[in-house]
């Protein structure tokens, strides 16, 4: 047999210690046993067995998932609202949520796509509300407000237990404070007729109105988990934070505190983004993406904050954490942070981190900082670090300053750099800019990596300039080079 036990981050928190025992009982059995379980709920409590994490979408596998709706077009429409957008671009990975933007793309094709995940799950839920009522769905009529807000106080009392269903027992106490919620938004809604418009909108699996209740995917919970706090706690900012202070102590709140901060208005977004900063600043990293707005007030406790840090605490531990939790997300707001760091930073390692990081960044915003940070010229690590990021790019803008730092550079690490970042880049203006510093005949490593590079333009107008070269030249090594580039 193979046993598969399918979703161990559902099992109520009170139970898992139980659930695993169990488990590794199980392992000790001749059969074959998958466990599956979401990736931030697993603390690695198995040893001696093979883990794998699922891979995310493929681009090409984005566009074979567009093509039943799109036809030839699916390239276009991924290239065009989907590539464009870092934070969207990364969302359309998880097959969730690229179901849910092609949900919003066929109800109204020229709107953009929302660019974080609480706005974009809000969206999801508004469509398909309105795409029942259009269906003329047989549903009660259930005012939207006591409908979002009985799902949210059910989705924070599954967060809250630690579990994704609740049963029979649960509604009782969720019957119980529903009645004096309701009270206050005079709301005469009942919990069945509730649970049967929500079914019936397909926020519910479909045992739900006369069963356990289960919403269709974990973020559709989270994502109501987070519309509770913004609606029951919502009665000034101060009120709002306090919650979420006091709910950040358990990491089973964190994809619920990512999402809220996309969905409240930016003046409380950026004050909880303020308040995650002094609690946690890998933390706030983390949710730089799922905000749209982010303002300098938010960004100068952002930078005095982690140089408090740095003075305070092991520089490895912290800022790596840092730099690590900026890349992942994949934020444009994490450009400033990144550049920031690698300003002050003379370590290499770090450097090569910071490096990564940015390079994980799809944006053009970069290559103007990265630009100016090459008139700094500071050290090789630094430099090193800088061009490899620039060469990711594939962006034209960077080739003439690319070409500056060669001209003045004598580093043999540098030149290699700089001659494999313009390989990755495909332009006209670098075949005549390499060809005129071949006038210079500076040392051997320069001579060398401006051949390299050339020849891997396998553009004929290099032919003549790369002869003539050879014709002057002494150099064993180069005359090789030139020999390899023709």
């Amino acid at each position: 047999f193979r046993l598969i036990f399918d979703g161990l981050d559902e099992v109520p928190y009170e139970l898992r210690d139980e659930m695993i025992d169990s488990l590794k009982r199980a392992l000790n059995q001749k059969n074959k046993v998958i466990i599956s379980c979401r990736l931030k709920d697993y603390d690695d409590n198995f040893v001696n067995i093979h883990n794998y994490r699922l891979k995310e979408l493929t681009d090409d596998q984005i566009k074979t998932h567009l093509k039943p709706f799109y036809n030839e077009d699916a390239p276009v429409v991924f290239k065009q609202k989907i590539k464009q957008e870092q934070n969207i671009h990364d969302m359309a990975k998880n097959p969730f949520l690229l179901d849910i933007m092609i949900e919003i793309m066929e109800s109204d094709p020229e709107k953009v796509l929302p660019p974080n995940k609480g706005e974009l799950i809000e969206k999801y839920v508004k469509i398909i509300i309105k795409k029942s009522r259009k269906d003329k769905i047989n549903i009660p009529n259930i005012e939207k407000d006591a409908r979002d807000i009985f799902l949210g106080l059910v989705a924070f009392y599954m967060t809250e237990q630690g579990t994704l269903t609740c049963y029979s027992d649960d509604r009782y106490v969720i019957r119980n404070e529903w009645l004096s919620i309701r009270d206050q938004l005079d709301s005469n809604d009942k919990i069945d007729s509730i649970l049967q418009k929500a079914e019936a909108e397909r926020l519910l699996k479909s045992s739900s109105s006369d069963g356990h209740i289960e919403f269709i995917s974990p973020l559709i919970k989270d994502y109501f988990a987070a519309y509770y706090i913004k609606s029951i706690y919502y009665k000034g900012d101060k009120s709002i934070g306090e919650k979420v202070e006091e709910l950040f102590e358990y990491t089973k709140w964190d994809d619920v505190i990512s999402l809220l901060v996309g969905i409240v208005d930016k003046e409380s977004s950026n004050n909880i983004m303020r308040l995650l900063i002094n609690l946690d600043l890998s933390f706030a990293a983390h949710c730089f993406s799922m905000v749209n707005h982010i303002n300098t007030k938010t960004k100068e406790l952002f930078f005095t904050k982690h140089a408090n840090c740095i003075k305070k605490q092991n520089l490895w531990k912290h800022t790596l954490n840092l730099i690590i939790a900026l890349g992942k997300s994949r934020s444009e707001h994490a450009i400033e942070p990144l550049i920031q760091l690698m300003k002050n930073c003379d370590h290499h390692y770090v450097l090569n981190e910071i490096g990564n990081a940015l390079e994980k960044i799809e944006s053009k915003a970069k290559v103007s900082y990265l630009i100016e940070l090459l008139d700094n010229k500071r050290n090789e690590d630094f430099l090193l670090s800088a061009v490899s990021v620039l060469g990711e790019t594939k962006s034209e803008d960077v080739v003439i300053p690319l070409i500056e730092l060669m001209k003045n550079c004598d580093s043999r690490n540098v030149l290699r750099r700089i001659g494999n970042a313009l390989v990755h880049i495909e332009s006209k203006v670098k075949v005549s800019a390499l060809i005129k510093l071949l006038d210079n005949r500076r040392s051997e490593d320069f001579l060398s990596h401006a051949v390299f590079a050339l020849g891997e333009t396998k553009s004929e107008d290099i032919v003549i300039p790369l002869i003539e070269l050879m014709k002057g030249c002494g150099n064993s090594t180069v005359l090789e080079k030139i020999g390899e580039a023709l």
